[in-house]
């Protein structure tokens, strides 16, 4: 971590003696355990020690003198206090000849303890105090402590000045990975993802949007410093070695580097994740990469992961962790960056490592704790990160989801219930690139229903065709093209019509890749138009005795073909002799 803090402990022994007086006190001892506090989040809690012994060894010293107690213990406390407040929980051989005070002044608060009995030549006594934090304060200025000052009356003269023991409160770590250097025409800028509160850039250069995550408008040659501060104050750092130049002439690399965690206990090790999307090669200046994790040996106080695409570099510098023995003050877990799933499922996925025993859920998606992975539909957004470990405050990261899909609907719709066998029938489809990605690669079709064999469309971009429709189009994020199709139905269809189309970009996954692309319609039932034309074939009228010719024309104006057509034509009154022909 950043925070290389140093804890100071300034043990005095302070030899309280007199030329008159034979008995001398020396006031020992002064630290604070646990070195160092846990922090007030998680409840510290810790114990003041402090120890004196009678060193005359003739003349016991007096209780009171001048009407008052005669050896005075008092201890200034400072970002701790008192546990509870409460003297009683106060221990140590000590109290046998002193009785403690709790008592508040101006800014600060003391206990204070005052000689009870006569002390016998030889004696000594411990104190313990049970204290709770109440600020933090970091290595770096270690202000959790406390200061212990002597006064003696009558004949025991005060040699020496003071006790004093000083700490500091583990610092919470910030998770903070950084990388995805992308070029403008005049600089560069870089993604983080962080748990901190803020983000800033030592050198005082870029346009930090902590929102959004990204550190825009650096020069280029401009090597960058970024510090992530949390809730507690405490913050972490990395570098950002800056390009020169951003050449056309390669592609940039896309390099996302985490912050380091310590190896397991009693290791000579640090790990450092990474990942690299676009197939540069990857290098450090120190250690080993095996897949997307760099161990790097514990006495190397910073690494250079570097990563190469021709004339295209980006390097990101690594500082080592420094307080691997202490619980809860280095990162136990880390991220590096995110990229959607190589498999077209529409996922994006999280890689990151963590120390034994941290708990790693989310809000949603898979955690595999084995792989070291967590698992998102990207269209579900983004994802909270819950980190856990022991007694150590929790961390808390959100990773807001890529842009890894085009999510491509085609809805389709029938401009009527039903079909007349002979007729049209007339269909309307809209296409829509939901987003978030644009679409260049879409194929739209609408073939032939089975048993039809004409069909026409048009679509809203001007274009048309006769036959089936099988277009490629692009469309743009929340961009829509619609097509009319006419669909000639034959005269003699029977059945259900049942018509599909579809849309699909096969360079983009989509997560529903039909929404409403099927329409069936059913027969409304045939309609056929029959006409019935009997005509005299020769004559107006007739003579008895001789036979007369009739020509019945029977026609079928549609639009359906009939089938089961009955021409009937009876004896006209008072006949009862009549033949006919017909093509029957």
């Amino acid at each position: 971590m950043k925070n290389i803090v140093v804890i100071t402990v300034l043990l005095f022994t302070l030899i309280v003696s007199s030329v008159f007086a034979q008995s001398r006190i020396s006031f020992e001892g002064g630290e604070i355990i646990p070195d160092p506090l846990h922090p007030v989040e998680i409840g510290g809690v810790g114990t003041l020690q402090f120890n004196w012994t009678e060193l005359g060894g003739v003349n016991p010293i007096e209780a009171t003198v001048f009407g008052g107690p005669n050896v005075t213990f008092s201890v200034q406390l400072s970002y701790i206090d008192l546990k509870q407040k409460d003297v009683d929980l106060i221990t140590g051989t000590g109290l046998d000849y002193f009785t403690p005070v709790y008592e508040v002044f101006p800014g600060h608060v003391k206990v204070i303890f005052y000689q009870n009995k006569e002390i016998p030549a030889g004696a000594s006594g411990a104190f313990e105090i049970p204290v709770s934090v109440t600020k933090n304060s970091v290595k770096r200025k270690p202000l959790n402590g406390f200061i212990g000052n002597i006064q003696a009356r009558g004949d025991v003269d005060i040699v020496g000045g003071y006790v004093e023991a000083w700490t500091y409160t583990l610092c919470k770590p910030v998770l903070i990975s950084v990388g995805d250097i992308a070029c403008t025409a005049t600089g560069y800028s870089v993604s983080f993802i962080t748990d901190a509160v803020s983000i800033e850039v030592l050198e005082g250069v870029g346009t930090v949007n902590f929102e959004e995550g990204t550190i825009t408008n650096i020069p280029f040659g401009e090597d960058i410093t970024i510090v992530g501060t949390n809730e507690t104050g405490c913050s972490d750092e990395v570098k950002i070695n800056g390009p020169l130049s951003c050449p056309d002439t390669c592609e940039q690399p896309n390099l996302m580097v985490g912050q380091p965690i310590c190896g397991p206990a009693g290791s000579s090790f640090y790990e450092v994740i990474l990942s690299e999307t676009t197939g540069a090669t990857v290098t450090a200046s120190a250690g080993t990469i095996a897949g997307n994790v760099l161990t790097v040996p514990s006495n190397i106080e910073e690494v250079i992961i570097k990563a190469v695409h021709g004339d295209c570099e980006q390097s990101v510098t690594v500082l080592a962790p420094t307080d691997c023995d202490a619980a809860c003050a280095e990162a136990v877990f880390s991220v590096a960056g995110v990229a959607c799933d190589t498999t077209m499922s529409g996922n994006y996925v999280i890689h990151f490592i963590r120390s034994d025993d941290v708990i790693v859920t989310t809000d949603k998606g898979v955690v595999d704790l084995v792989a070291g992975t967590i698992t998102v539909p990207s269209l579900e957004g983004a994802v909270t990160i819950t980190v856990r470990e022991g007694r150590c405050l929790d961390h808390v990261l959100k990773v807001e989801a890529p842009d890894c899909v085009a999510d491509i609907d085609i809805e389709k719709i029938a401009t009527q219930i039903s079909y007349t066998p002979g007729e049209t029938v007339n269909y309307l489809i809209e296409v829509t690139n939901n987003g978030p990605l644009d679409a260049s690669n879409i194929q739209v079709t609408d073939g032939f229903p089975v048993g039809i064999t004409e069909m026409s469309w048009s679509a809203s971009d001007g274009t048309f065709g006769t036959g089936s429709l099988n277009e490629n189009i692009s469309l743009i994020a929340g961009e829509i093209i619609s097509y009319s199709v006419e669909v000639q139905v034959p005269s003699d269809f029977t059945g259900d019509l049942i018509n599909v189309a579809s849309a699909v970009d096969p360079d983009i996954p989509d997560p529903i890749p039909c929404t409403d692309c099927s329409e069936t319609i059913s027969s409304g039932g045939a309609i056929a138009d029959i006409d019935v034309l009997k005509e005299a074939a020769d004559n107006t009228t007739y003579t008895p005795g001789e036979d007369v010719t009739y020509t019945i024309t029977v026609s079928n104006a549609g639009p359906s073909d009939a089938s089961e057509v009955l021409v009937s034509d009876n004896f006209p009154s008072g006949i009862t002799e009549m033949t006919w022909t017909g093509p029957g």
